[in-house]
């Protein structure tokens, strides 16, 4: 009886750490199983945990990247037309065309701003003002990494002045200087 009683419980023993390797999908659950390979695969396990982290940052740096160059597609649309303004209020005298286009000038200002401030992800913003330069890690330890600098791109930092109402020709002059 003995005997049988051994078996049985060796081949419960058997059971339950199939059923921990079945459950689990490690071979190697515990150090009772095979020390060696357990502390290897924590190690391991802790290895891929952390380059895990650094992907995600390369792909959050990524994507605020992306938010960045769709960003600069629109504004670069509005500067071609804030451009356009300029040069049609540069081509007539009469007072009231130039107060419209003026108008529509500091209209389109506006707009870039918007664009430049709303230009992000996940709270990196590479266009708006002040400096929010990204640093992303390349390596689990931190000792390589990319800095991506941003760059004003409102209006104001791409020398886009308010029209004045493009009251002078100096105004629009200046406008164009800016947009060209």
């Amino acid at each position: 009886i003995s005997a049988n009683l051994l078996n049985l419980k060796s081949v419960s023993g058997l059971a339950d750490r199939t059923d921990d390797r079945l459950s689990s999908g490690f071979k190697v659950n515990s150090p009772d199983d095979n020390a060696l390979a357990f502390f290897a695969a924590q190690a391991l396990s802790g290895r891929a945990a952390e380059l895990t982290q650094v992907k995600d940052n390369v792909d959050q740096a990524v994507s605020a990247v992306q938010a960045a160059g769709d960003g600069l597609d629109a504004i670069s649309g509005l500067v071609d037309q804030a451009n356009s303004l300029a040069n049609s209020a540069r081509s007539t005298n009469d007072p009231g065309q130039r107060a419209a286009f003026a108008a529509q000038f500091d209209e389109v200002r506006g707009q870039i701003d918007s664009i430049a401030a709303d230009a992000s992800f996940g709270g990196s913003n590479l266009l708006g003002s002040g400096s929010n330069d990204q640093t992303v890690a390349l390596n689990e330890d931190g000792t390589s990494s990319l800095t991506i600098q941003s760059t004003d791109s409102t209006s104001a930092g791409l020398g886009l002045a308010a029209s004045n109402g493009f009251a002078s020709d100096a105004d629009i002059d200046a406008a164009l200087a800016n947009t060209s």
